[in-house]
């Protein structure tokens, strides 16, 4: 039946991307949700509340930012879910092809939410599409390595960035969403830890 097949798609989707639980499914759920009955999927989140996880997800990957989170909290679930419903339902509804704006205007429902940039709004796409990569400092590094500061998280980088994106994901054959998480798991693995590591981290070393 159509329910369990939607549930099993749920289901699918949160085993594909484990470490990602918070956004993936639950902004899959989201798209689930303008498309079906809500009741279908009886456990799902209220849509305010997943667009705080993303956020926090977005921001446990790079420099946290306290005041990103009290603006996405501040959000009500009206404004929240009409805002990523309608980003995910303009996507759905475009090839990508149409013209240079088309990323744009999907994603203008949401960066029209304060505290919400093209970063984030990336992080809300790729986590209901791996068709999109979210825009990281790493994927930037890699994509765009002339990029410069000035428009580091502007939407034409980041148009740029998921066309980038997609011409290497094509070459590999994987997904945009995939090559973003490879290299961001590269610059993770070969990061040098800090010099202060052990005293932060609480524990004392013995003497030898």
């Amino acid at each position: 039946e159509p329910q369990q097949q939607v549930q099993a798609e749920v289901q699918q989707e949160q085993q594909a991307q484990p470490q990602q639980a918070a956004a993936g499914l639950i902004l899959r759920a989201v798209l689930v949700r303008h498309a079906y009955p809500r009741e279908w999927l009886p456990d799902m989140a209220p849509a305010a509340q997943e667009l705080v996880r993303v956020v926090e997800w977005k921001l446990a990957r790079g420099k946290f930012r306290p005041n990103l989170v009290k603006f996405a909290r501040a959000h009500t679930e009206a404004i929240a879910g009409e805002a990523t419903g309608e980003a995910l339902a303009r996507f759905a509804k475009t090839s990508g092809d149409e013209d240079e704006n088309w990323l744009a205007a999907c994603l203008a429902p949401l960066v029209s939410l304060k505290g919400i940039g093209p970063a984030t709004a990336s992080a809300v796409l790729a986590a209901a599409t791996a068709s999109i990569p979210m825009m990281s400092d790493e994927l930037i590094a890699v994509a765009l390595p002339q990029a410069t500061s000035s428009q580091m998280y502007s939407m034409p980088r980041l148009q740029a960035l998921v066309e980038a994106t997609r011409a290497k994901a094509k070459k590999v054959g994987v997904s945009p969403r995939e090559v973003e998480r490879a290299i961001f798991a590269e610059a993770a693995r070969s990061k040098k830890p800090k010099a202060n590591a052990a005293k932060t981290t609480g524990v004392k070393r013995k003497a030898k």
